[in-house]
């Protein structure tokens, strides 16, 4: 839940600070590689806000023992339950919000960790995107008659571009690698079906390796986004 967190807040950050970018200074000249301090104190942001957001977490699974079916053994699992033995350490009202949190838990997820981040990247790229129309249309007008500002111009709104493409396609990624387990839990909670042990440790497989395609692909694309950056 903490890495959904941070994927999430760091790709609404990006969004942000892609349309902090457009919006600054149409100037090329004037645009500056952001202080460490500035960089820092954003990643504390987004890592301290995925640590709060997934704490109820903490108090949600415990360590069981069940006989497996397949080997009659005794095996350990982790479950999740609102009466785990943590629970009991919280006043009255924080365990209310448990429950809550506990009966709500898969729609925050979808909302939180899958809607927001893809929302609201979406909304910053069309923002960002009538943003450099409009200055990129302003620019033409004013440097018509000098070649060498324009073509400065045009290489500026290409770098842009690039940008704009690369956030896009983290944000295609990680829509695609998290939705198929999304759309799995909705159904298997409101449509009542009931799978197997082979098929939902089938699910399992197929949910983990879309995650570890995701981390694989995410550096790729985030050394993209600093390559095409303007130095």
């Amino acid at each position: 839940i903490v890495s959904l967190g941070i994927t999430s807040f760091t790709l609404c950050a990006l969004g942000i600070d892609r349309f902090h970018a457009a919006t600054s200074s149409p100037q090329p000249k004037t645009r500056r590689v952001e202080r460490c301090r500035s960089v820092l104190l954003k990643m504390l942001l987004v890592w301290l806000s995925a640590l709060l957001l997934s704490s109820p977490e903490i108090f949600l699974w415990q360590l069981s023992q069940a006989v497996s079916p397949s080997t009659s053994r005794m095996v350990d699992s982790c479950t999740i339950t609102p009466s785990s033995p943590l629970s009991i350490y919280l006043p009255d009202s924080l365990h209310s919000l448990l429950l809550r949190y506990h009966q709500g838990r898969m729609w925050w997820c979808f909302g939180c960790y899958f809607c927001l981040p893809v929302l609201f990247t979406i909304l910053c790229q069309m923002a960002t995107r009538n943003v450099n129309s409009d200055s990129s249309s302003a620019q033409k007008q004013r440097n018509h008659d000098d070649r060498s500002n324009s073509q400065k111009s045009q290489q500026h709104q290409a770098v842009e571009r690039q940008l704009n493409c690369t956030l896009l396609a983290l944000a295609v990624v990680y829509g695609v690698c998290a939705l198929p387990e999304h759309v799995c839990n909705i159904t298997l909670a409101y449509m009542h079906i009931t799978v197997s042990e082979g098929t939902a440790a089938i699910l399992a497989l197929v949910h983990h390796f879309l995650l570890f395609l995701k981390c694989a692909v995410t550096p790729v694309l985030l050394l993209c986004l600093c390559k095409v950056g303007p130095s």
